[in-house]
């Protein structure tokens, strides 16, 4: 999700933010589909929950998104 919003920070072109609302999308139907496993540290930043709400929050202003603890 980060790689489109960056993609769209540096471009500037709409088709990146799609994507990155789609994929935002699909975060939102976690469990419906059958791609998803269990986390080993369902909380985490890079695979649990904190790190789904960290980007949704990011979504919401995609200019200045920038991916938690390395920008």
């Amino acid at each position: 999700g980060y790689a489109f919003l960056d993609l769209y920070r540096v471009t500037h072109d709409p088709k990146w933010l799609h994507r990155a609302i789609k994929f935002a999308q699909f975060c939102l139907d976690y469990g419906k589909h059958h791609l998803a496993r269990t986390p080993d540290r369902p909380f985490s930043l890079f695979e649990g929950l904190a790190g789904t709400i960290y980007f949704m929050a990011d979504i919401l202003t995609p200019a200045y998104a920038r991916f938690p603890a390395f920008e």
